[in-house]
């Protein structure tokens, strides 16, 4: 497969290509997280940090060579990957969650290339991405996309979601495209030579029973745990909607002058039309972009959801047909053709609740005070019933539906049972 043709910036961005500098360094060392697992070279972050200055002279040495050769040490290209059983049958490999452990001194180097090139990149991305950004989160597409819904149910016009869904989006990009987007967004040419160098030859060991596997080569895709890797695949979604919506108006109209094609979180893209013709040639077009860069939309995995739909066919990809839901569970939250909160909020307080019957041990327990358990209680029971409670139309209905069960919990943990009596208000 040959990458598509992208072309480089006329003007890059106005990075300072010299070796990075002492101070940099000392603050891209801060920047590492403490309590995270060593990679490779068992070098653990709060040994970097135990002596920062001493670390700092150390890791200027290495990073002006880096810096000088335009290669990274060979460790840094090594990872060890740890299996993480999820659901179903253990004996196949999809069943697995894999955690790459990489060198931490390579995060460090990471780190300072990130600070340079990620504000300037990021403004020049489209607004419908909130993934990975600075102060941008998943409420903000769960409210947007809730206000559309509302909207059109009140206004009792058409409205076609669908739901894309990219089979190993992360390990499937082709990286040859990572590199003309990096030059296309203007990253100078130094720097994007340092980083594809640093994927040439990457390898896994896989932690087995205590051992390590033979080393095996990784080809495709962005590396897992990697710093630089969730800003790389936005420069790719980013490249494919742009691409794959700037023929054409297919999308709903948001004010006067725009309309809204999509609302995306990294990989999690919800396209919007106000058509069934409309929402066909967006899907074929979002399919064939994504390809191109190596990317496939799982057909099974995609789901439709219609709002007064005046075409009762279903939309197809590659000839196969995506199913039509009644709801869809969109980065967390559910959202119906009634429009509304209240599929939501019924489903969150039975999680609030699964939540709360777990820690059956801690409510019960004479050594913790109820202070402790109050606390507990909102922070692992709370928190749960009220993810995404700032997109909720609500009424007075569902206020008293999360208040009675909020209180409930709460006369459990205080062991206030009936007929005893202790008003709203003061519990």
């Amino acid at each position: 497969m040959n990458p598509p043709d992208i072309e480089a910036a006329h003007i890059d961005l106005p990075i300072d290509v010299n070796p990075p500098t002492t101070e940099e360094i000392r603050m891209a060392v801060r920047q590492i997280k403490n309590g995270k697992a060593a990679g490779p070279d068992n070098i653990p972050a709060e040994a970097l940090k135990s002596d920062i200055e001493a670390t700092t002279s150390m890791l200027y040495l290495l990073f002006k060579k880096i810096w000088e050769e335009e290669q990274v040490p060979m460790d840094w290209k090594e990872g060890h990957l740890i299996k993480i059983p999820k659901k179903g049958d253990l004996s196949k490999c999809e069943n697995y969650r894999g955690i790459t452990l990489l060198s931490i001194p390579g995060k460090v180097f990471n780190t300072l290339l990130l600070n340079w090139m990620k504000d300037a990149v990021d403004a020049q991305l489209r607004d419908q991405q909130a993934g990975f950004r600075k102060d941008r989160s998943c409420t903000d597409q769960i409210a947007t996309l809730r206000i559309i819904v509302e909207q059109s149910v009140e206004w009792n016009s058409s409205l076609y979601i669908n739901f894309i869904d990219y089979e190993k989006a992360f390990d499937s990009v082709d990286r040859r495209t990572l590199w003309k987007l990096l030059r296309h967004h203007g990253v100078p040419e130094k720097i994007v030579n340092i980083i594809r160098n640093s994927y040439d030859g990457l390898q896994c060991k896989v932690v087995h029973g205590g051992q390590l596997t033979d080393a095996f080569q990784v080809r495709t895709g962005v590396r897992q745990d990697c710093l630089l890797s969730p800003f790389l695949f936005l420069l790719v979604v980013d490249w494919i909607m742009k691409t794959s919506t700037s023929e054409g108006k297919h999308g709903i109209q948001w004010t006067a002058q725009n309309q809204l094609d999509d609302l995306d979180f990294a990989d999690d893209l919800a396209l919007l039309s106000r058509t069934h013709e409309q929402m066909q040639m967006k899907t074929a077009s979002v399919a064939a972009v994504s390809a191109s860069v190596g990317l496939s939309i799982h057909k099974v995995k995609t789901k439709v959801l219609k709002f007064k739909a005046e075409n009762s066919n279903p939309i197809t990809l590659d000839g196969e047909t995506l199913e039509d839901v009644e709801s869809f569970t969109y980065l967390g939250s559910i959202v119906d053709r009634h429009g509304g909160s209240d599929a939501d909020v019924k489903a969150r307080i039975g999680k609030a609740r699964t939540a709360f019957l777990q820690l059956k041990n801690i409510w019960n327990s004479k050594q913790l005070s109820t202070s402790i358990k109050v606390r507990i209680f909102n922070t692992n029971v709370k928190a749960v019933l009220l993810y995404g409670a700032e997109t909720w139309r609500t009424t007075t209905t569902i206020i008293k539906k999360v208040q009675v069960f909020i209180n409930s919990c709460l006369r459990k943990i205080l062991n206030i049972h009936w007929p005893d009596t202790i008003s709203n208000s003061l519990l």
